[in-house]
């Protein structure tokens, strides 16, 4: 189906920013991976708040790994700048973003940098789940500062604190495999929770895409009808299905 192509992307994406705003902290080119949606934007309708693993500020910036926030736009369209307070244009943080593919597919041989991004961005999205959507009282967070899932989270200060020993220690082959088993492995024991979280996301969705909707018959033309309609009825169908998932697997955990 052809419909408008979301910005929400899943977590661990990489993206850079576009030049199509401009916004101090987060230039042109700054490269990050997704973590995850904080919440749907209180004032702006088709705009998310989220969570990003950056690894380069700008087209020339220096190496780093610092997780921060973000607002961008659920769906983007060139029309949508046309018009005065559509999108929150000049606000601190608020980026247009596009998806960037990785050179391979494979997360073992991806370059080092982008691993540490990926890394930092994935293990704060699997505690997201743990410690706002799952019961915290359960424990489901493992204690043990040992644990490569817990090294991920702290990544920022320890690249901070050395560099060119963070890339050695934390990308090579061994530190790789451990981590991606760990995170594999948290991730299928937070399923419930993670279909909570594409609730969440496809909930934002279907109102952002039946707000555009909205605009474009009352006031201006932000986007293509036909793929609004498209979408907006996709995001519909998606949260039916989501729903049937999460009331499918408390009625067969009963």
């Amino acid at each position: 189906m052809h419909k408008l192509d979301s910005n929400l992307f899943t977590p661990g994406t990489k993206f850079v920013v576009t030049d199509d705003v401009k916004e101090s902290t987060f230039g042109p080119g700054t490269t990050g991976f997704i973590s995850y949606m904080k919440n749907a934007d209180s004032v702006y309708e088709d705009v998310a708040n989220v969570v990003v693993s950056i690894i380069r500020r700008g087209k020339g910036g220096k190496r780093r790994v610092d997780i921060s926030n973000m607002s961008i736009p659920i769906f983007s369209d060139p029309r949508m700048l046309e018009h005065k307070n559509y999108l929150p244009s000049g606000r601190r943080h608020y980026v247009h973003i596009k998806k960037v593919d990785f050179d391979v597919e494979d997360l073992m041989k991806i370059i080092p940098m982008d691993f540490l991004g990926w890394a930092a961005a994935y293990a704060r999205y699997l505690n997201h789940l743990v410690q706002n959507i799952a019961n915290p009282k359960k424990g489901l967070w493992p204690n043990d500062p040992h644990l490569n899932l817990n090294i991920a989270i702290r990544l920022p200060d320890i690249f901070i604190q050395n560099e060119d020993e963070a890339i050695a220690t934390l990308t090579n082959e061994v530190w790789r495999e451990v981590f991606i088993g760990e995170a594999r492995a948290k991730e299928s024991a937070l399923i419930k929770c993670a279909l909570r979280y594409n609730e969440t996301v496809v909930k934002a969705s279907l109102n952002s895409a039946q707000f555009v909707e909205y605009t474009n018959e009352e006031y201006y033309e932000v986007s293509d009808k036909d793929l609004t309609t498209a979408t907006v009825k996709f995001y519909k169908d998606k949260a039916a299905i989501v729903n049937e998932m999460i009331h499918f697997r408390k009625k067969n955990k009963k």
